[in-house]
């Protein structure tokens, strides 16, 4: 009788351990998804925090100057701020594109010419005679030089490319934590609630 109890209470405890277990297993693994999904938005809202609490001061004058009118105060300065991100990014962009379509087209009639290399550049220690070398083949004949260069090229292309993409993401997630900014102060007041109240 004893030996029946104690088996049926360590199935019990074995039952419970178990179930346990798997509800531990589920909601770690929803914590992970939860994580996943917030994850890419975790920057853009810290630095909406961030720069929402260094104009603050600015958006209070603001918003006063304009009759306590909260939204208007907020959406010129997430306006302000767009503009402060975007104008230079797209001047930059612009001046990047042209400079690269100048180059390519130059390069396709064949218009770029290079100028002999000095003679001193030989001399140099170590780098000076390759460099000689290679700068007078592309001097002579560029189209030769860029093919014995191709995946040094076919690198640095490449690299150039990720740059730009990281850039541009940069610039995206610059752009959303102003507008996250913007919400933040047109709810100011909630928004300082919230704050005090997870604190």
């Amino acid at each position: 009788m004893a030996s029946s109890r104690s088996r049926n209470a360590g199935a019990d405890t074995t039952r419970q351990a178990t179930e346990a277990a798997i509800r531990i297993g589920v909601l770690a693994a929803i914590v992970l998804a939860c994580l996943a999904i917030v994850r890419p938005f975790v920057i853009p809202v810290l630095w909406g925090a961030i720069i929402a609490t260094a104009v603050y001061p600015g958006y209070c004058v603001l918003r006063t100057r304009m009759g306590e009118r909260h939204k208007l105060a907020a959406s010129a300065v997430t306006l302000a701020g767009l503009l402060l991100v975007l104008v230079p990014a797209v001047l930059l962009g612009d001046t990047l594109l042209s400079s690269v379509s100048s180059l390519s087209g130059n390069l396709a009639d064949g218009s770029v010419s290079i100028p002999p290399p000095p003679e001193p550049v030989a001399g140099w220690p170590l780098i000076g005679e390759p460099l000689h070398q290679n700068w007078a083949m592309a001097s002579d004949n560029l189209e030769e030089a860029l093919g014995h260069f191709q995946p040094q090229l076919v690198a640095l292309s490449s690299g150039l490319v990720s740059f730009a993409a990281g850039t541009l993401r940069t610039v995206l997630e610059f752009v959303v934590a102003v507008l996250i900014a913007g919400v933040l102060l047109a709810r100011s007041e909630q928004s300082a609630a919230a704050a005090r109240a997870i604190a």
